[in-house]
């Protein structure tokens, strides 16, 4: 009776991949192998070898192996075939834009295979206990700008040995204009050069002044920083008027 020192053994694989499944046997030859396909007949050989070439989804099955010999038969355990299909990130992110406090929902992929594993990062640095299919920042806050990509792994990836990485999608925290400084009062004598200091605050830089005299602009100052000072040099009388603004 033929008895078996290698059975074939599950395996998982690429679609697309060559699969072998190899066994053992001692006892009285020569042996004849039939190999079945969840029970049923599926291809005989004359080695101790079932090759699979570009395995497809169809090939995932159950298998075993007949050992036919002069002393008799014997039959192997199953071994399953798991055949994955590769799958590209579902999406590329997006930059997001949220005011400052309102809440940021970044989701991850819900294509892959199990087991799945998340790991989101900041900047390229990971973020602390941020492992699940979700994103959550609660309460956006200008520290909270960057760019955030999640780090997806599956049995697919493991079986490859690397992780697919999303698209950056950078948050842009908003926060919106209010003057902190504006124009004030003045009295100065003719010929004077005037300083008029202007500060706002708001998020993100840069931002555009204008000083206007009603609703005639004088001057305009683009800049990163949330002040400025406007100049105005050799005052005469013409230019007095209680309308000075800036925005």
């Amino acid at each position: 009776m033929p008895a078996f020192t290698l059975e074939p053994v599950s395996q998982t694989v690429l679609e697309g991949s060559t699969v072998n499944f190899t066994l053992a046997v001692t006892g009285s030859g020569p042996f004849t192998y039939y190999w079945r396909i969840n029970g049923r007949y599926y291809a005989m050989t004359s080695s101790t070898t079932l090759t699979i070439p570009n395995a497809r989804l169809s090939d995932q099955a159950n298998y075993s192996v007949v050992v036919l010999g002069a002393a008799g038969a014997v039959t192997s355990s199953n071994a399953f075939l798991t055949v994955l299909r590769p799958r590209n990130l579902s999406a590329s992110r997006r930059h997001q834009q949220r005011e400052c406090q309102q809440q940021l929902d970044l989701g991850g992929d819900g294509h892959r295979t199990a087991p799945i594993r998340y790991q989101w990062r900041k900047d390229n640095v990971n973020i602390p206990n941020a492992t699940n299919f979700n994103y959550i920042i609660s309460s956006v806050q200008i520290p909270d700008e960057g760019d955030y990509q999640v780090v997806v792994t599956d049995a697919m990836t493991s079986l490859l040995n690397t992780n697919v990485v999303s698209q950056p999608s950078q948050l842009i925290p908003l926060v919106s204009i209010t003057t902190v400084l504006g124009p004030t009062n003045q009295t100065v004598l003719a010929g004077s050069t005037v300083i008029i200091p202007v500060a706002i605050s708001g998020y993100p830089p840069s931002f555009r002044f204008e000083l206007r005299k009603s609703s005639l602009v004088l001057q305009t100052l683009t800049t990163s920083q949330s002040n400025c000072v406007f100049t105005l040099p050799n005052v005469q009388l013409s230019d007095e008027a209680n309308n000075y603004r800036s925005s």
